[in-house]
């Protein structure tokens, strides 16, 4: 199934948003059996895309990268600087 392979790497809100569409095309229980979610869940996805899906609503809760300079501090880390 198409979604078991996507699951993983799927947030909370696409999961719903697929079953949500599995359930506008093939019934609601159709969709509880193949995304394994409650119905309640499922009928929310369905009507958000019923509703309307804004690319702009989708909130990014990673934190932006950065490099750290530590590796002096750490002498187990690869490349750390021997002390002289």
């Amino acid at each position: 199934m198409k979604f078991l392979s996507f699951k993983p790497v799927m947030d909370e809100r696409l999961m719903r948003l697929w079953a949500g569409a599995e359930a506008e095309a093939g019934g609601l229980a159709f969709a509880e059996e193949a995304a394994g979610l409650s119905r309640t869940t499922i009928r929310v996805g369905r009507d958000e895309l019923r509703a309307g899906v804004n690319p702009n609503d989708v909130v990014n809760v990673r934190r932006a990268g950065g490099a750290t300079n530590d590796r002096e501090d750490d002498p187990g880390a690869r490349g750390a600087r021997s002390p002289p």
